[in-house]
């Protein structure tokens, strides 16, 4: 039996000179069509972060979002990644919540800032598109980039990477390097 993971997603169209955030948007939407088949997310979450997770987790995936919210919110004021990552896609889709792109950018670059790999899939196609985040193609491709050693996301992280890098200058492309350099410093010291 061989489990489709849950973070594959679509492309974001970086061909063109604006990232559609419709196209953005589907890349986000098609992830959480993705999360109804997340066991691999819900042992991830009892692994990592024991059972109070895990409850919220499968809250999600069953689609009760009162729960969900309930179990998941004081987890993810306490910085758990799993719990942010998690409340960041409710805000993105305004489930159980009212839809809230800021909030939902601020949820994926805390949980991003732990190293959730789809936290910096998710806040790649918001800078990308414009997303509750100014549009930013250098932080764009640096979230791209640091997902990119992440196995369960790794395919995503490097396509879209590459289709954005074509659309960007050498300096954006300098930028994004050196924006990744930064972003791996500071949290390694954490």
């Amino acid at each position: 039996f061989k489990q489709k993971t849950a973070y594959e997603i679509k492309e974001c169209d970086w061909s063109s000179d604006v990232c559609s955030s419709d196209l953005a948007k589907k890349g986000i939407e098609d992830m959480l069509k993705m999360l109804r088949v997340v066991p691999l997310l819900a042992v991830m979450a009892l692994a990592v972060c024991g059972a109070d997770v895990q409850v919220g987790v499968a809250a999600f995936e069953r689609g009760d979002f009162a729960v969900a919210l309930k179990e998941l919110e004081p987890l993810s004021k306490d910085g758990n990644s799993t719990a942010q990552l998690i409340m960041g896609l409710m805000y993105y889709q305004g489930k159980g919540v009212a839809q809230d792109y800021k909030e939902a950018s601020r949820l994926f670059l805390l949980a991003a800032d732990q190293g959730e790999g789809m936290a910096h899939l998710s806040i790649g196609f918001m800078y990308g598109s414009g997303q509750g985040v100014e549009r930013d193609l250098a932080r764009s491709y640096m979230h791209f980039a640091l997902c990119s050693d992440t196995p369960e996301v790794q395919a995503n992280c490097i396509s879209n990477r590459v289709l954005l890098s074509q659309r960007m200058t050498r300096e954006q492309v300098l930028e994004a390097d050196r924006l990744k350099a930064a972003w791996k410093q500071r949290t390694e010291r954490k």
